[in-house]
């Protein structure tokens, strides 16, 4: 890994960790650049602007949930087995080690500039495809009843909100919550 890489890292680290704290807006590149040990300018030898900074961590959040959750996905496996696994993908991401980055991208969307929304919204419809073809399937098989579109955003949405209150050490285990949240897709 080299140092330029190293160091933007950090500063992406850092700012997804102050963007999910004080909000976008409320950060300053002041603030951002203390919280990494720079001087303000200096950050703009890894990055234009600020803006460009909340992309990077709105492409890298949503990059990594998407590769988690088609890595889980055994199509050998039952449909309930896959969206069970999917399930588990999503929550170990969102409430891992990237926890700050996927809050930023799940809370922080009217801060995106105009022209980088066409390539989130993007990224954000490939991953909902991953989720409306197995849902579709489950659908197929009578085993979800309804508007599957809905069905589909009820279950990410409980899922993204479960970052707010979901105690790692409390009696729910991740796959308890994924087994949980599959429960309640299925009938």
């Amino acid at each position: 890994m080299t140092d330029k890489y190293s160091a933007k890292t950090t500063l992406l680290n850092a700012a997804a960790t102050l963007f999910r704290a004080k909000g976008y807006e409320r950060t300053t590149v002041r603030d951002l650049a203390k919280a990494v040990g720079l001087q303000s300018g200096s950050l703009f030898y890894h990055f234009k602007n600020k803006e460009e900074i909340l992309l990077e961590i709105m492409r890298g959040g949503i990059q990594s949930v998407t590769e988690a959750v088609e890595n889980s996905i055994d199509d050998s496996a039952s449909i309930t087995d896959q969206l069970t696994a999917m399930t588990r993908a999503h929550l170990n991401t969102l409430l891992g080690p990237s926890q700050d980055a996927l809050a930023v991208m799940l809370y922080e969307w009217r801060s995106i500039p105009g022209d980088g929304m066409a390539e989130i919204l993007r990224l954000r419809n490939d991953y909902e495809s991953l989720w409306t073809a197995k849902i579709a399937i489950a659908a197929e098989q009578d085993l979800i009843i309804g508007d599957l579109g809905s069905r589909r955003r009820f279950l990410l949405g409980a899922l993204n909100w479960s970052s707010n209150w979901f105690d790692e050490g409390g009696e729910l285990t991740v796959d308890d919550l994924a087994g949980e949240a599959i429960g309640m897709l299925l009938q």
